[in-house]
């Protein structure tokens, strides 16, 4: 029941993340064709960014994850960063692409289109596994279930947040971002590498508390500036239509 467990985990979390920026952003209507942008912006985040880190790799000659650990600590280190950092890079990129000349109603809505599809993504994964391996009969704890939902829980709403931010803040908004992103993934990338060759021990989950605790920090510091920014400009834009 565990793989089962965590795919409606996964959906919850996104759930309770769609409905939190709902209830704290209150947007006038969300817009089918906007969300469907920043869905867009996803998808080829995801086409390019795939690529370009795997390629450098396969040049160097690493085929496998145990390729990078036996390359020693400094190489796992670097492979993370690079890895985490390319993600940053791609992903932040095509969110301000697609919001940069955007109301803050519209970057809102961007980031929540490519939160939801990349919610929409892993989700569709999770359950094709399910219809191909089956569910699984190893047992588990609550915390072990509820991984996913607190991370995509947690993830969707930084996507929401570093895209409205982008969208008020501009270029420093983005280069906050991607310093964000990168550092976040870049311990992902390195707890991905340790768990398939070392496995899932204290040292693993102490490591995605830190990750977990530096996203919701991120997501803390995020969202006051731009929350106040948000109804302050959609203020603004509403009395200026006004007055033409």
């Amino acid at each position: 029941m565990g793989n089962l467990l965590g795919a409606i985990s996964l959906i919850v979390g996104g759930f309770l993340a769609l409905l939190l920026l709902i209830i704290t952003f209150k947007p006038p209507r969300l817009s089918f064709s906007v969300l469907i942008l920043g869905a867009a912006a996803f998808l080829i985040a995801l086409f390019l960014q795939g690529p370009t880190q795997q390629i450098p790799l396969v040049l160097v000659g690493v085929r496998t994850l145990y390729d990078i650990v036996a390359r020693g600590f400094l190489f796992i280190v670097a492979t993370s960063l690079y890895m985490g950092f390319i993600a940053g890079i791609f992903q932040e990129v095509f969110k301000y692409l697609f919001i940069k000349k955007g109301s803050p109603d519209h970057g809102l809505q961007v980031g929540l289109g490519f939160g939801l599809a990349e919610l929409i993504y892993l989700a569709t994964y999770a359950f094709m596994s399910l219809a191909i391996f089956g569910v699984s009969s190893e047992g588990g704890g609550f915390v072990q279930y509820t991984i996913p939902g607190i991370e995509r829980f947690l993830v969707l709403i930084f996507h929401t947040l570093t895209a409205l931010y982008m969208c008020v803040y501009k270029l420093r908004g983005l280069l906050i971002a991607i310093l964000s992103h990168g550092a976040v993934d870049s311990l992902a990338a390195c707890m991905q590498i340790y768990a398939r060759v070392i496995g899932y021990d204290a040292t693993f989950y102490a490591s995605m508390a830190v990750l977990y605790a530096s996203i919701l920090a991120i997501n803390l510091l995020l969202i006051r500036p731009s929350k106040r920014a948000y109804f302050s400009l959609n203020v603004s834009e509403k009395y200026s239509n006004k007055n033409l």
